[in-house]
């Protein structure tokens, strides 16, 4: 019989050890931000990435829908001037359009869907090459993680 993980009442840690990771990975995040000028920022970077991705795989889903949601309107944000007004504009309205749905039902499916993520993502990247690599390798992860799941005839998304 399969435990539920929350039940009316009451609640069940499934995983003890998961909430101690993730104190031990935002601890060392800290760690490499305070202590970032004692390492080669190559380095620096690549250990930043590595607790990041840890950090996503950890988090699951809902923790990888928010890092889409809010980090692609910050992207929007910080290429503002870059982009013009009507992809900024076009941006912002299509999430309006997926705030306005009001379930986070497939969030990221619409949040792919989003033109002007792509090139204002492709403009930080530009300016930024070496985190092209990281970019390729996270998106590599997600479709492996959502090709396996498809095949399992589980919901992608």
């Amino acid at each position: 019989m399969k435990k539920k993980l929350f039940e009316f009442g009451r609640s069940l840690l499934v995983n003890p050890w998961h909430p101690i990771w993730f104190i031990v990975l935002c601890s060392w995040a800290v760690l490499f931000v305070i202590f970032r000028r004692k390492f080669n920022s190559i380095l620096f970077g690549y250990c930043l990435f590595a607790i990041g991705l840890a950090l996503c795989l950890l988090g699951g889903v809902m923790l990888n829908y928010l890092l889409m949601v809010f980090g692609g309107l910050y992207l929007l944000w910080y290429t503002r001037r870059e982009i013009g007004s009507l992809l900024l504009f076009y941006g912002l309205f299509s999430y309006g359009i997926i705030f306005s749905i009001g379930t986070t039902f497939s969030v990221n499916r619409y949040v792919f869907a989003i033109v002007s993520l792509a090139i204002a993502l492709g403009l930080v990247l530009e300016k930024h090459p070496r985190w092209g690599y990281a970019t390729i390798s996270c998106f590599a992860i997600l479709l492996a993680s959502f090709s396996v799941q498809f095949a399992q005839h589980l919901w992608v998304g």
